[in-house]
């Protein structure tokens, strides 16, 4: 009978050590989950956070001078498409001359009295048709000024020849001169506005 209370007591003994041991398993699982899940909240917050840093720093980026200048490099690129269009038809209207050269005088030069000479089409020099010539006054703010306005008609593709007297280069400010462009001949430049 010893024996078998002795039996009796080992198995309550197990039973109670099965309990705490699941007991203590199940409390140190609890434990790891909410550490794992705190740790996984807490990274998922750093990341949160840094992506709205970086949208607040692109929100910045886009607000800035850089999107002036970027939008305003996008209405030149296209006013250029639209000038290689007509340029590319060998047929350019006068509205796109007078862009070529308002883009060529930039911020130191300023442009007035532009007289354009053409060819006439009919026999009763009515209707106008090729231009020959183009000349006009202006006022440059420096000699560099000036230089740099010559040097970007130079580029143009539209005029064979850029005349500004040497005499318009003896003053170093405020510059009143005087140009004269030649067309290119193998381009057109029509007066009309059809393309």
């Amino acid at each position: 009978m010893a024996r078998l209370l002795l039996q009796e007591n080992i198995d309550k003994l197990k039973g109670e050590y099965a309990v705490r041991f699941f007991t203590v398993a199940t409390a140190f699982l609890i434990v790891a989950l909410i550490i794992f899940s705190g740790v996984l909240f807490a990274a998922l917050l750093q990341v949160s956070i840094a992506g709205d840093i970086v949208q607040d720093q692109m929100r910045k980026i886009n607000s800035t001078e850089l999107a002036a200048d970027r939008k305003a490099l996008t209405e030149k690129l296209d006013l250029l498409d639209e000038q290689i269009k007509y340029v590319g038809s060998k047929v350019i209207n006068p509205s796109i001359l007078i862009e070529t050269l308002d883009l060529s005088s930039g911020a130191g030069v300023s442009l007035d009295g532009l007289q354009i000479e053409t060819q006439y089409t009919d026999a009763d020099n009515k209707v106008p048709g090729k231009i020959i010539k183009i000349t006009f006054r202006g006022l440059a703010e420096t000699r560099a000024e000036l230089l740099a306005f010559q040097d970007r008609l130079g580029k143009s593709d539209l005029f064979a020849k850029i005349d500004i007297p040497y005499s318009n280069f003896a003053q170093t400010t405020d510059i009143s001169f005087t140009a004269t462009l030649f067309s290119d001949k193998s381009k057109i430049l029509n007066l009309s506005d059809e393309n």
